[in-house]
């Protein structure tokens, strides 16, 4: 998913990921129960391209996760 983002950018490989956790909690098995939160840098191209990620139970045991472009200022 990453990769067809930033390919829409016009940038066509990876150069490697910084991650950061920005929250976490114990998941308690409710579904919708946000219980992490990560910051990710993705590198390609020689350009940065940050993204939140965060991961949502999904009551049965399971894991939802929505990957999100953070907007740069000067995009």
């Amino acid at each position: 998913m990453i990769r067809m983002i930033i390919k829409g950018k016009g940038c066509h490989y990876i150069e490697h990921i910084d991650s950061k956790v920005l929250h976490y909690e114990p998941s308690n098995g409710t579904k919708g129960h946000i219980w992490g939160k990560e910051g990710w840098m993705v590198t390609g191209c020689g350009k940065p391209y940050p993204f939140l990620v965060s991961f949502t139970e999904d009551g049965q045991g399971g894991t939802f996760y929505n990957l999100t472009p953070v907007q740069r200022k000067n995009e």
